[in-house]
């Protein structure tokens, strides 16, 4: 049985997934099998895998039979392996040959690590374009205490590269299943970094494809960008399909609070962790956060307004969003994002049109 196994989902990735899968069999580190999930691919990308597979004994491949996304393939990792780290790559990005022998050589050294990654490098075309990231971006919670290395991370997490680096097989299956909310990855190594220390490695061997531009633009433009999809959405629908997705930012503190009240610490660094973890997101995202809630205050006072009608009472799906309703306001209410009079009036419209539904 291999030491690691590594698992790469793959949705027709044709153009990358060949020199991707010849990147992780060209390690230096060999003690590792390869498991490749095709979520359906319709593409060559199944026939390029099951080449590959043919050629190494070192590769499982996994055939689909619906398209699930990739971070939905995470929870694979948590079963039907005895191996001692796991790890997930993305179909898209390379790593230097040495990554896998310093990440598991990381592990190794300290058993207080449950997470060895690269802060990594962006690249367009080739690895020889990469542009390192940031140093800031960077980090490394080896000596904190769990909590404070659970908030380092809630507090300078902003790329993904720690998403994809090597984890302790009992520390990664302590963790909650990844929540597919915006920020699930920060949510998700923010409980990895309870149970072990994240470490990162001194040198860029991750290479992510993108771009090469300025990461600030690019993080600036994607969270404009976000934001503008999701009032979008509230201008453009009159009824409950706003509430669908909009509020990507309270999404993630809630994720945070949420996690960190169900972890695996006493109850003192769980208070702890709820409301500081949620005063630092605050801080770094707190102007986007208004501006959801205003919009989602907007949304229901709109929607409400035409709900008084008795015809309400058995509707099922009314029942189903006036209760997420409910929950989006509660969010709001726990970061103190909106004027308290207006949520608790709503939070009280909604409660007595729930009683009509019930009655």
């Amino acid at each position: 049985m291999a030491i690691l196994q590594i698992h790469v989902p793959a949705y027709n990735e044709e153009e990358h997934i060949e020199s991707v899968i010849e990147g992780i069999l060209g390690q230096s580190f060999t003690d590792f099998s390869l498991v490749i999930h095709d979520n359906k691919s319709t593409d060559g990308t199944l026939e390029i895998c099951r080449r590959l597979a043919a050629r190494d004994r070192r590769i499982l491949l996994d055939e689909g039979s619906v398209n699930v996304g990739g971070l939905a393939q995470m929870p694979k990792m948590r079963c039907g392996f005895d191996a001692k780290y796991v790890a997930m790559r993305s179909a898209n990005d390379q790593m230097h040959p040495d990554y896998l022998r310093h990440a598991v050589g990381m592990l190794e050294a300290d058993p207080s690590v449950g997470l060895a990654y690269s802060h990594g490098s962006e690249f367009a075309q080739t690895v020889e374009q990469a542009v390192p990231s940031p140093a800031e971006f960077r980090i490394d919670t080896r000596g904190m205490s769990p909590v404070d290395s659970a908030l380092e991370v809630v507090r300078r997490y902003t790329v993904s590269f720690a998403l994809w680096g090597v984890y302790r097989r009992e520390v990664y299956e302590r963790c909650r299943p990844y929540q597919f909310i915006y920020g699930g990855d920060h949510v998700f190594i923010a409980e990895v970094a309870l149970y072990g220390a994240v470490a990162a490695m001194e040198l860029p061997l991750d290479y992510r494809r993108s771009n090469p531009t300025d990461w600030r633009k690019v993080m600036a433009s994607n969270t404009k960008s976000q934001l503008e999809e999701h009032v979008r959405q509230i201008a453009e629908n009159s009824y409950f399909y706003g509430l669908k997705q909009r509020a990507p930012f309270t999404d993630m503190a809630w994720g945070h609070a949420e996690m960190f009240s169900l972890a695996g610490v006493d109850d003192n660094s769980k208070n702890r962790l709820i409301l500081l973890s949620a005063e630092i997101l605050k801080a770094r995202f707190g102007a986007f956060m208004r501006e959801e809630a205003s919009g989602m205050v907007t949304l229901l006072t709109s929607v409400l307004a035409g709900l008084k009608d008795q015809s309400i009472k058995h509707s099922a799906h009314i029942l189903f969003w006036l209760q997420k309703a409910r929950r989006e306001l509660e969010k709001i209410r726990f970061l103190n994002m909106h004027p308290l009079p207006e949520i608790l009036e709503l939070e009280a419209r909604i409660s007595s049109l729930l009683g009509t539904l019930h009655s």
